[in-house]
């Protein structure tokens, strides 16, 4: 999806990893992302790494672990680097 978006609109419930996987897919292409963040009941617009930290506001550890482990087994570690609500 990422790789033929040129956009994404994406619902999030709070905690799908899958969906995480698919905004930092779209960052590192360099593609905006518009979410809905379903307990937020609010919309987080990501066009890159530094907006990350908006949505993952609230991330508890183990989904933060998980996210981690994924991005770097897909080798999107760099797109969370910094991000202090994963530390």
């Amino acid at each position: 999806m990422a790789a033929q978006a040129t956009v994404g609109l994406m619902l999030w419930d709070g905690r799908s990893r899958g969906t995480l996987m698919n905004v930092l897919r779209m960052v590192a292409e360099g593609k905006a992302v518009v979410v809905y963040v379903q307990p937020r009941r609010a919309f987080v617009e990501v066009h890159g790494v530094r907006e990350l930290s908006t949505l993952l506001a609230g991330l508890d550890r183990s989904d933060a672990e998980r996210l981690r482990a994924s991005a770097a087994a897909e080798g999107l570690e760099s797109s969370l680097a910094g991000q202090a609500t994963l530390s």
